[in-house]
C-alpha cells in the first residue's frame, strides 16, 4: 500500500484506495508528511489505471467486475481532468 492509495474520505475504488479509520487521526501529521490526503488528486488516478494496466494488461484475462468499473471511473474522471486543462497531468506526461 502507497500513501496515494489511502485517503481520509472514502472513494469507492474498491481497494485500490483505501480510507484511513478515524481512530488513526491522531496520527495525521503523520500520514500527511507520508502523503496521505484527504481525496485523490488526478495523478493517483492515473496511478490507479497504470497499476491495473500493469496488473492484467499482457495476462489475456478479462478485468474482474470489480476492477472494471475502477478503471473505468479513474479513466472518466481523468478524461473531465483533461478537458479542465489539469496542468497535473500534463507534469506527469
Amino acid at each position: 500500500m502507497r500513501p496515494n492509495q489511502l485517503f481520509w474520505t472514502a472513494q469507492n475504488l474498491g481497494s485500490r484506495a483505501l480510507k484511513v479509520p478515524d481512530s488513526l487521526r491522531e496520527y495525521q501529521n503523520l500520514f500527511e508528511l507520508l502523503g496521505v490526503k484527504d481525496s485523490p488528486e488526478p495523478t493517483d488516478y492515473l496511478e490507479i489505471v497504470l497499476d491495473i494496466i500493469k496488473e492484467y494488461g499482457d495476462t489475456g484475462h478479462s478485468l474482474p467486475k470489480e476492477d472494471l468499473r475502477i478503471y473505468q471511473k479513474c479513466l472518466e474522471i481523468l478524461s473531465t481532468e483533461i478537458g479542465a486543462g489539469s496542468h497535473e497531468l500534463e507534469e506527469q506526461c
